[in-house]
């Protein structure tokens, strides 16, 4: 980064400073991960980089959905959406587009969930894209459950448990076992319930342990 910047390397710098902020977030230093993606899209925006502004607008949101900033962070997935449906990007739309559904799921706004993450998973299974199907069918899920769905709540569950077993993350994994844990209590169904419980925190206890 330091070279970059001596030589005003532009092209080089927006790369560095984002990964910088990548950096950051991963260690939960938010406003410091903000800081760094902000130089970045200043640069790209100077640059008229319309590839890495849609890129760099999508993580400084997550990095507001991660901190519960969910007004701002719908505002900047949006952004990020508008620009990567006018460069016709389809497959990264997935995630922004499931990550905008999450957000109206956690503002119990169901319908307007409905809709962007539907897209989503057609973009999805058209792409085969596992990880991307996966958090869609988390937050489709974990929306059915909060509208006592318990049956659809358990399929989708079942069916995103499939996804991430492919390809996917560990931690999502434990929360899909939540969600079922949840769904099946519902349901009256305590047997089943207790597994996907006690699946769920060995989940997280491995996590935990590996840190």
């Amino acid at each position: 980064l330091e070279i970059a910047k001596e030589n005003k390397d532009t092209m080089g710098m927006i790369p560095c400073l984002a990964n910088m902020a990548g950096v950051y977030k991963r260690r939960y230093e938010y406003e410091k991960s903000l800081d760094f993606y902000q130089q970045a899209l200043n640069y790209s925006k100077e640059k008229e980089l319309t590839s890495y502004i849609g890129k760099i607008t999508n993580n400084i949101a997550s990095v507001y959905f991660n901190t519960d900033q969910l007004d701002t962070a719908l505002v900047m997935y949006k952004s990020s959406l508008a620009i990567k449906r006018a460069e016709g990007l389809e497959l990264p739309m997935v995630i922004t587009l499931a990550n905008i559904g999450g957000i109206y799921v956690e503002k119990k706004m169901f319908p307007e969930a409905k809709g962007y993450l539907d897209e989503a998973y057609e973009i999805g299974k058209k792409y085969r894209y596992p990880y991307g199907l996966g958090l869609c069918l988390r937050y489709m899920a974990y929306g059915e459950l909060e509208q006592e769905n318990y049956e659809k709540a358990i399929k989708m569950a079942y069916e995103g448990l499939g996804y991430l077993g492919k390809r996917g993350s560990i931690i999502y994994a434990s929360d899909f076992h939540a969600i079922l844990s949840e769904a099946y209590e519902g349901l009256r169904k305590y047997d089943s319930a207790l597994v996907h419980f006690k699946e769920s925190h060995q989940i997280q206890d491995s996590l935990f342990n590996a840190t």
